[in-house]
């Protein structure tokens, strides 16, 4: 905590969710920290409202040490990974960098907030693909996970390994998911 207050990490804080979130928490007085993949100080106008009250850095998730550095920086109370390679259809164009940045990297995050003790609460984002097609509807948390793309089978290992550290490390970590808005008919 800086100055008493609670310190979030938002992975992706530039994105939709991220921006939304960051504002919210600032609102609520957090101290908050973000990644971006490039350059930090770049105008970022989902942030603009709270550019001022929050600390950007940098952070590539192909590189397996960077978002463990970050936590250890950082040490936040709670972590909002948001960050993520998001276009379902190019996961097929870019298999690995998806798993890199999908799944890889979540189980670094996790294996750095275990390995340092941290008492992190975890928000890991998934997705829907998860199901694949699934075969029923809506899901929920009995819904086989039966991933169809390279997106899907990533977002399914970030969740596995999320509960496997929740149950096996005793880590505080939750899964969710949006629901996609739908289009007007």
């Amino acid at each position: 905590m800086r100055d008493g207050r609670p310190r979030a990490l938002i992975t992706g804080i530039d994105g939709q969710d991220g921006s939304y979130l960051a504002e919210l928490l600032v609102g609520r007085g957090y101290d908050v920290w973000g990644t971006v993949r490039a350059d930090p100080d770049a105008p970022r106008p989902n942030l603009a409202a709270v550019r001022d009250r929050l600390t950007v850095l940098t952070c590539d998730l192909r590189d397996r040490a960077a978002l463990p550095a970050v936590i250890d920086h950082c040490r936040p109370r709670e972590l909002y990974n948001f960050a993520a390679s998001t276009f379902v259809p190019g996961s097929w164009d870019d298999p690995v960098t998806t798993v890199e940045v999908n799944a890889t990297a979540v189980t670094a995050m996790l294996e750095a907030i275990r390995r340092e003790r941290l008492d992190t609460r975890v928000y890991q984002a998934s997705s829907s693909e998860v199901f694949g097609i699934p075969g029923e509807t809506p899901q929920n948390e009995a819904t086989p996970l039966r991933p169809v793309n390279p997106y899907g089978i990533a977002k399914a290992h970030a969740q596995l390994s999320a509960g496997a550290y929740r149950e096996h490390q005793g880590l505080h970590v939750s899964v969710g998911s949006r629901r996609a808005a739908r289009r007007a008919s």
